[in-house]
């Protein structure tokens, strides 16, 4: 989901508007995966920091490395920064990141090769 928007991104095709995908100052290619920071930028100058659903590190995917960040987190060993806690918010209730938020994010974790 874009921040401070409520239009969600699943897929980069569906777009009707021209943007760019933007990370470290680079426009991503095609090939490459969105991840949790990257940034949209629309034609109209517009800018929009993405979040991918359980990417707390920036990876661009919710694995076992973000559910050991987020337990960290819980347990006060580290601090999330705004971006890291918008992905963190995996039942995406807008409040503060707690153990439902954990339980969610190793759901979908165990759940990714399911589907």
């Amino acid at each position: 989901c874009l921040v401070g928007s409520e239009m969600c991104i699943r897929d980069r095709a569906n777009i009707d508007v021209n943007y760019k995908i933007i990370r470290n100052s680079k426009e991503l290619t095609e090939e490459e995966s969105i991840v949790t920071g990257d940034i949209l930028q629309m034609e109209s100058g517009q800018e929009y920091k993405l979040i991918v659903k359980g990417d707390v590190n920036s990876d661009g995917v919710a694995n076992i490395k973000d559910v050991i960040v987020l337990r960290k987190y819980l347990l006060m060993k580290n601090n999330l920064n705004e971006v890291e806690q918008l992905a963190a918010d995996t039942d995406l209730d807008g409040k503060t990141i707690g153990i439902k938020d954990l339980v969610r994010m190793r759901i979908i974790v165990i759940t990714q090769g399911v589907m």
